[in-house]
């Protein structure tokens, strides 16, 4: 109920779900390895789970990442 009425306030509807849900991806985009996200953020303890969970990225992911990796 906290986690709605504090959507509510914002004009968002939100589930405690979809901030696991933001944790878990905010976590994965910022370089945590999936293993992590999977087996503490999230609990799973199956790693497919996890990759499901979160989608794939996008081309223009993929090619930020590989920029910042490389330096260009």
């Amino acid at each position: 109920m906290i986690v709605a009425k504090a959507g509510k306030m914002v004009g968002v509807p939100l589930r405690p779900h979809d901030l696991r849900r933001y944790a878990a991806t905010y976590a994965s985009r910022s370089g945590v390895p999936i293993e992590i996200v999977s087996k503490v953020i999230l609990r799973h303890s199956n790693l497919s789970t996890t990759q499901r969970y979160l989608g794939k990225i996008t081309d223009t992911e993929a090619m930020r990442w590989i920029e910042n990796l490389y330096g260009q």
